[in-house]
């Protein structure tokens, strides 16, 4: 079986604030932001992939070559599903309502 899944919109806002971050951190100057709004960043994708979840909402899409196995869904929980489509006996697109 083959499965994938990809990110079709990534979140846009980050965890916690650049001001957030440097207050934490007190850090007063705003020669660091870039690197903190890096460290961040690579932090909260670092925990995205060891606790299998997104944090902020993300739109993903997941492939699949049959119906085994999709009892589930990479990435849960979610917060909706906005459509499921497959390829029928004579190799059309449906979409499952």
């Amino acid at each position: 079986m083959i499965r994938s899944v990809t990110v079709k919109t990534a979140a846009t806002t980050p965890v916690f604030t650049t001001a957030q971050a440097k207050e934490f951190l007190k850090v007063d100057v705003s020669t660091d932001d870039t690197l903190i709004d890096n460290l961040v960043t690579a932090a909260t994708e670092s925990c995205q992939i060891y606790t299998n979840q997104y944090f902020i909402n993300t739109v993903l899409n997941q492939l699949s070559d049959n119906w085994n196995g999709l009892n589930y869904l990479y990435k849960s929980p979610l917060v909706s599903v906005s459509s499921i489509k497959y390829y029928d006996s004579s190799d059309s697109q449906q979409t499952w309502g």
